[in-house]
Order: structure tokens, then sequence, then C-alpha cells
């Protein structure tokens, strides 16, 4: 088997592989030939943040929640703050996974109502989990999100915070806690 080096220099430069490489793909090629072996198939596109900052939300209000930790977004999809969103760089399905846990509250009562939406390009797509307490013992509310969905190009999709306590919450500010994955799947 014959050995090949390369010699890595700091430049940046477009690699032109032969016909039938896809744009975008990682693609395997021959050292010697120049041959393409294989075409890797589709690029990784998705992104995951975290929240540590213990965001609060107001009573009666529904509220985007802000993820502001990047973990990875190679592609910059996802805008950060108060309408934080991930945007579709290309049309097709994408999966999203979600997990935050409140703050314990010591002052529920019987009745209060908290809900998780999703939506997508600012409207309602669905309800993804619905609480109403029952007592007013200590209670935190832990929910997960996992559902797939379409997304046209540049369309965008958010994780939305509803919560009738009579005041104000806030989600935990414990790093692990709150976090959001969104990819690609077709």
């Amino acid at each position: 088997m014959a050995q090949t080096k390369i010699r890595i220099e700091q430049t940046e430069a477009d690699v032109v592989g032969p016909t039938g490489a896809t744009d975008g793909n990682f693609a395997v090629f021959d050292g010697a030939t120049g041959k393409l072996l294989k075409d890797g198939g589709a690029r990784f596109i998705g992104a995951r943040y975290e929240s540590n900052a213990g965001q609060s939300f107001a009573n009666n209000t529904e509220a985007i929640i802000n993820f502001e930790d990047v973990i990875y977004d190679p592609d910059n999809l996802v805008t950060v703050g108060a309408s934080w969103k991930f945007t579709a760089p290309s049309a097709g399905y994408y999966h999203l996974d979600a997990s935050f846990l409140t703050e314990t509250y010591n002052s529920l009562t019987a009745g209060e109502v908290y809900s998780t939406n999703i939506y997508i390009d600012n409207s309602k797509y669905c309800e993804v989990s619905r609480w109403t307490s029952e007592s007013s013992t200590n209670k935190r509310q832990s929910v997960q999100a996992s559902i797939d969905f379409y997304l046209a190009l540049n369309s965008y999709v958010d994780l939305r915070w509803f919560q009738l306590s009579g005041g104000a919450m806030a989600l935990i500010s414990s790093s692990g806690y709150t976090w959001i994955n969104i990819h690609k799947i077709g």
C-alpha cells in the first residue's frame, strides 16, 4: 500500500471534486487518482443550545424560551434572545428534542395551568405538554419534548412556555436542565 504524505499550510481554499460529487456533502476520494470513491451523503444540519440564565416568565403570558448558550451550531442557524429561533437553511423534515425544569415553588394553587408549545413561523404548531397543579405542595415542572415537523426554506421554529400561577416563575439556573437539540432528518 502506497503512503501519501500531506503538508498542511495555514491557508484556506476551496476543493473542487470530480463530477458526481454533491456540493456541501462529505466525500471520499482516491488519493492517487482523485477519483470519487464515495459521496458521503448530506452534511449535518442542526444545533444544540442550553440555558443556565434562570429565565423568568410573567404570569398569564406565553414567552419564547431563550436557550442562550451555544453547544454547537456550525451553520449559525439560531437567533438567541427574546426572539430565539432555529431557521431552516433548506426545506425538509426536522427533529426537535428539548427539556427544561422550573425552580421549586411553594405557593401553587390547585387549577393553575402550565403549557409548552411549538411554534413554526410564529404560528402555534402544537402543544407538547400541559400540566394543571393539584395542590399547594412544593412543585417543580419538568418538561420534555420530542417531535418531528416540516420546515420550508427559511422557516423557523421556537419553543414557548405559558404559566398561570399568579406570579412570575423562573427556569432553574443550573446547567444541564434546560436544553434543546434540533436537526434535519430528511
